[in-house]
């Protein structure tokens, strides 16, 4: 585990358990496996368990229809990556991924993508591609609805709640409270001096990492500030914080000052009032759509 870089979680897996079990069942004496068996013989062996269980989702899409759903992400090393999951009442599984470094702002070239996942998986029973909503998409989901006129192109639920949170919080005070948030949040875990008496007054709880591309992680920050109201104003009061070097700093001094004005905390209970409903109610319509077995097929996404 250690010259490898394995996670020390990996022991809480029940594989892991397997895998003991199976090591037992050959003497001391065993052959360690060559790279070969490791990368190909035993890879082969994996890949065809996978193949039968799509197999037995392909006999789902067959019966109920099947959404096609496309993730975009980037890589550490700035590689833009498509990868395509089909999803149905079975479940969900993942098909396969593109290399979408030319792909992002061209609406054909996402039609093409569309459209050559279509063609191979079987346009008969595809119901809706779910993508998110940027311009290429749109414009793509427009051209592969005059191609296939039975197909929806459908705007992801977390992306539409995503851009909605990104704009309520362009404005004041949202966009302002939430600036302070991250400064405190930055310079308090940056200091593990600060990090550790931060814990001891929060009963060991962390706030909660903003995000600068994930704004409902802008409501969940806040959400985790006024949770520890008390005990951050209590830390900031506390003798242990004024003997503390830190706070003798200038934006230590700004971050006690921004922890015990009213105006900080009122902002942040306005935040949260206005995303509240916003996040709970998107989780609840996803809740209800993924649920809710009489919808008719195309409903599934």
């Amino acid at each position: 585990m250690y010259d490898a870089g394995l996670p020390f979680n990996c022991v809480n897996y029940k594989t892991f358990d397997k895998f003991i079990e199976a090591v037992r069942q050959y003497d001391p004496g065993m052959k360690p496996l060559s790279y070969h068996d490791v990368g190909v013989t035993h890879l082969k062996k994996e890949v065809k368990k996978i193949d039968k269980i799509v197999e037995k989702h392909r006999g789902e899409w067959n019966k109920f229809g099947y959404s096609i759903m496309m993730d975009k992400w980037t890589t550490r090393n700035e590689k833009i990556v498509i990868n395509v999951l089909v999803n149905s009442p079975r479940g969900s599984v993942f098909l396969e991924s593109y290399d979408a470094g030319n792909s992002s702002t061209d609406a054909t070239k996402m039609y093409n993508l569309f459209a050559n996942t279509i063609e191979k998986i079987g346009k008969k029973y595809v119901v809706q591609v779910v993508t998110d909503n940027t311009s290429e998409n749109v414009s793509a989901g427009k051209m592969m609805q005059g191609m296939y006129p039975h197909i929806y192109w459908t705007p992801r639920a977390a992306h539409c709640i995503n851009l909605m949170f990104g704009d309520i919080f362009k404005e004041n005070p949202y966009a302002s409270v939430f600036t302070k948030a991250v400064k405190i949040y930055s310079y308090i875990s940056q200091r593990p001096l600060l990090l550790n008496l931060m814990r001891k007054f929060t009963n060991e709880r962390n706030l909660v990492r903003p995000s600068k591309t994930r704004f409902a992680a802008v409501y969940l920050t806040l959400h985790s500030f006024y949770l520890q109201k008390k005990n951050l104003r209590k830390l900031v009061l506390s003798n242990k914080w004024k003997e503390n070097r830190y706070a003798k700093e200038a934006v230590g001094k700004e971050t006690a000052k921004i922890l015990i004005s009213p105006s900080f905390w009122n902002d942040i209970v306005r935040a949260l009032k206005v995303g509240g409903p916003l996040l709970n109610g998107g989780c609840n319509l996803v809740i209800k759509l993924q649920t809710c077995k009489s919808l008719p097929s195309k409903y599934y996404a």
